[in-house]
């Protein structure tokens, strides 16, 4: 349960940050920079998770601060789970096989042709989980955990350390750069 949480907690700072959450992003002299320096999206790749590492270790802070925040979490898990369930999916098997199928690519003793059937399979299955999840947060009582979670864990994160808005811009405009090169490029 404690690697669902953690995917849920993870899932939630990304989907704080795609939903702005009330946050505006301010473009920032470092942002400006970014964006005339970037020629590839895996360097804005690994800026964008330099800065959700550390949103994750900020809300971890404002977690471990506000047991509150914990009791809403895990009722929004449970709702969330239940909904997922309800569609005929079970993420907790999803899950598991996606740790199963991480382990045996970062195995040593894996056969190299089995490698890409792997690779795939876990594709797939992330795909069906992240369509669960969509398909979850369609319904209102998911809508309504998860906005009443988002105020709170914002609201101590922000307590915690007052440059969470500024980190949550800087990750939306390396979002929207990125979107930005790769559309270029697709042109």
């Amino acid at each position: 349960m404690k690697q669902m949480q953690r995917y849920l907690m993870a899932w939630m700072i990304l989907l704080a940050v795609s939903l702005g959450m009330g946050v505006q992003a301010q473009p920032t002299r470092q942002a400006e920079e970014s964006l005339e320096q970037q020629s590839s999206p895996q360097a804005l790749l690994q800026e964008m998770e330099q800065v959700q590492q550390e949103l994750l270790q900020i809300q971890e802070m404002a977690m471990a601060h506000n047991p509150e925040l914990e009791e809403q979490a895990q009722a929004l898990q449970q709702v969330m789970l239940d909904a997922m369930r309800d569609e005929g999916f079970e993420p907790m098997q999803s899950l598991d096989r996606m740790e199963q199928l991480e382990r045996q690519l970062q195995a040593d003793n894996v056969d190299p042709a089995e490698r890409p059937a792997l690779a795939e399979e876990l594709r797939t299955e992330q795909q069906r989980l992240m369509q669960a999840e969509q398909t979850a947060m369609a319904n209102a009582e998911v809508q309504e955990a998860r906005e009443q979670f988002m105020e709170g864990l914002l609201q101590a994160m922000r307590e915690q350390e007052p440059r969470t808005d500024e980190l949550i811009g800087q990750l939306k405009e390396k979002n929207a750069q990125l979107q930005e090169i790769v559309s270029a490029r697709s042109n």
